[in-house]
């Protein structure tokens, strides 16, 4: 009975998140997995049941985390009270998540569909539906998805977490305020 080698464990986890990255949960097989880190598909399941299970490992805690910080900028301190001092409060809270979870973050993201991205895009949407002055709901739809690929963009572009931080103040700024707000904070 073969042992199984953290180094081979640790390969498949890092071949992994930058496929995931690179084309999206659904665009990235077993096969791709284990041809990229030259063991077959027989021999990643020794080390993982499933592409689920191994994209839980690399999703759950930033998810989780992003989650609980959204719920909470869902809840009546903040909903409809989104001036540039919550606006900032918003950012200094979530930007060291996105920093910390970085790699899960950009995986969720940069997907463009599935499951997380979805529930990060509906919650996103409800905050901004609820603040959005325009009437037609398919505008506010799409300019969601504007901010979530900018969003994904920041975390894709950006490494140090001050560099983040001040990307996502600049957007959120701009997002609720337009550019009087970015303009407003002198950045």
């Amino acid at each position: 009975m073969q042992v199984q080698k953290q180094e081979i464990r640790d390969r498949i986890i890092n071949t992994a998140a930058r496929l995931f990255i690179m084309n999206g949960y659904a665009g990235t097989s077993l096969k791709m997995i284990a041809e990229k880190c030259y063991i077959s598909k027989s021999n990643f399941y020794r080390y993982f049941r499933s592409k689920e299970e191994l994209y839980e490992l690399l999703v759950s805690q930033a998810r989780n985390n992003i989650m609980s910080l959204m719920n909470y900028y869902l809840g009546g301190d903040f909903t409809g009270k989104y001036s540039d001092k919550k606006i900032m409060e918003i950012s200094a809270g979530i930007t060291p998540v996105i920093y910390r979870y970085r790699q899960g973050m950009l995986i969720m993201l940069r997907a463009g569909e599935g499951r997380d991205y979805e529930l990060i895009k509906a919650m996103v949407t409800k905050m901004f539906v609820a603040e959005c002055p325009v009437e037609n709901y398919d505008f506010k739809v799409r300019v969601v998805e504007l901010l979530m690929t900018a969003l994904s963009d920041i975390v894709m572009r950006y490494e140090e977490e001050e560099e983040i931080g001040e990307q996502i103040t600049l957007l959120f700024l701009y997002h609720y305020k337009g550019l009087t707000g970015v303009r407003k904070d002198g950045k």
